[in-house]
């Protein structure tokens, strides 16, 4: 037999005892969301939650766990969908809300060492991110996440910060000219793919002259628009003019120079118009922008007075749930007390616990033999343990004032010990029941009578049902 055989047999034996723990551990609650907890109501609120942390830049400045809770609840979204197993989404719930924990704090850590370069993005996202300039926004994000994914060294950033800086600012700058200046160039490229140089070459030369004027204007003034609005309008002109005086020049054959200029102009009209719907386009897309960055504000407005709600309602159904406890045991506390005759016991509520104070175990003076007559009664707190679903049960003993303090000591525990016993024999399980004596210290009449005297000769059962104890 090879003699690394028992070593390979302790590895499988391992493994197995390894698969069978995880296996159990997968099927067992991990979250810690109270019984009241609406998954369709905790995932909205995560979800407005993940947009906010987008919205601080967290993606990218705790890219790990970010990645961790986004994928946590997308798991928790579909299971709700399929309406699966309510542990299972509660579970994923909990991991999104721990990730995003995670993510604020070790992001909130990285966005004040690198401020400069989370500045210089904020604007770029301000700008607006368009279809040409998003693949350049992931690639310089991507060089942000090579950092941000690591663990953080205070101060070792310098050059890090300064070139990233500079790639989004670069960006922002990009990003602000497409947006204000893409309709023009499209049309001076569409000028000269139809014959710009041929057909209008001064107004080519004065539309490329007036773009470009536009181009340094807003790279001096990326951050005041009043201050390069007219460069754009007017390479925005002369732009459409451009292209007006092409096509028309270019369909000229056989034309009078009036009728070619007419062409140009109805033109330009004509492309000023579609100018004014794309015009009128963007500024709606920047509406829709704004009433959905208000749409969200108001969802996490929501969302907070949801989850107060949320709270106020599980608060309520709690204290509910306490009265509704309360009368139940209130019925069961009158129908145990009915089943016991006024000279058999005493039933009263002390706190959360029952006293059963047992009346009609006379104990003879220095004895703690259980008389006949009482076995009855005692099979009657039996079951009154059993209706409580009693949890602890503790059994106090009492004597008169006859004889010294040490031996009636001694007696009040031998006669808690004997009701203690009785009740073990009856099914009672030993574990739930303590006993006590208190010897002559605690009387309920003067021990100067013979009646008080064997009033004070008594058991008294303290229960604890198990809905206090849970």
């Amino acid at each position: 037999m090879n003699k690394h055989a028992p070593h390979f047999y302790f590895k499988i034996l391992a493994a197995a005892a390894l698969c069978s723990t995880l296996m159990a551990c997968a099927s067992s609650p991990r979250h810690s969301y109270t019984p009241n907890t609406v998954p369709e109501t905790e995932a909205q609120k995560l979800n407005t939650q993940l947009q906010d942390l987008r919205k601080q830049q967290l993606d990218v400045m705790s890219p790990d766990h970010y990645r961790k809770a986004e994928k946590a609840l997308n798991q928790a979204n579909n299971e709700i969908k399929d309406q699966k197993d309510r542990t299972d989404i509660l579970n994923h719930l909990q991991i999104a809300h721990d990730e995003m924990e995670r993510a604020r704090n070790t992001g909130n850590e990285w966005k004040s060492e690198l401020a400069p370069v989370t500045a210089a993005r904020q604007k770029v996202l301000d700008a607006g991110v368009t279809d040409q300039s998003r693949p350049k926004l992931s690639a310089i994000d991507k060089d942000l996440k090579d950092i941000t994914e690591e663990k953080i060294e205070p101060g070792h950033y310098t050059e890090e910060i300064s070139q990233l800086q500079r790639r989004y600012m670069d960006l922002e700058y990009k990003s602000i000219q497409e947006h204000q200046l893409q309709g023009a160039r499209d049309m001076i490229k569409t000028a000269k793919d139809e014959g710009a140089k041929k057909y209008a070459a001064k107004t080519l030369i004065e539309a490329e002259t007036n773009m470009l004027s536009a181009e340094r204007q807003i790279e001096a003034n990326r951050n005041q628009p009043e201050l390069f609005k007219d460069s754009v309008n007017l390479a925005k002109n002369s732009a459409r003019e451009l292209l007006a005086i092409t096509l028309a020049s270019k369909d000229a054959k056989g034309k009078t120079p009036e009728q070619i200029a007419l062409a140009a102009r109805a033109k330009e009209k004509e492309l000023a118009a579609m100018d004014m719907k794309n015009t009128a386009i963007q500024s709606r897309v920047t509406e829709l922008r704004q009433e959905t960055s208000s749409q969200d504000a108001a969802l996490s407005k929501q969302s907070k007075a949801l989850d107060q709600q949320s709270y106020a309602l599980a608060a309520t159904q709690a204290v509910n749930a306490g009265l509704a406890s309360q009368v139940e045991q209130d019925a069961k506390l009158k129908e145990i007390e009915n089943r016991f005759s006024k000279q058999e016991a005493l039933v009263y509520r002390q706190g959360d616990s029952v006293v059963i104070r047992l009346k009609n175990i006379r104990f003879s003076t220095s004895k703690a033999d259980l008389p006949a007559a009482s076995l009855t009664t005692l099979s009657k707190v039996k079951d009154a343990l059993t209706d409580l679903s009693a949890e602890k049960v503790i059994v106090e003993g009492h004597t008169d004032s006859v004889g010294t303090k040490e031996i009636n000591q001694q007696i009040s525990e031998k006669r808690a010990e004997a009701v203690s016993k009785y009740l073990t024999a009856q099914g009672v399980p030993a574990s739930e029941i303590q006993t006590v004596g208190y010897g002559f210290e605690k009387p309920l009449m003067s021990n100067k009578t013979k009646e008080g005297r064997a009033t004070n000769r008594r058991v008294d059962i303290v229960i604890t049902p198990a809905s206090v104890t849970e």
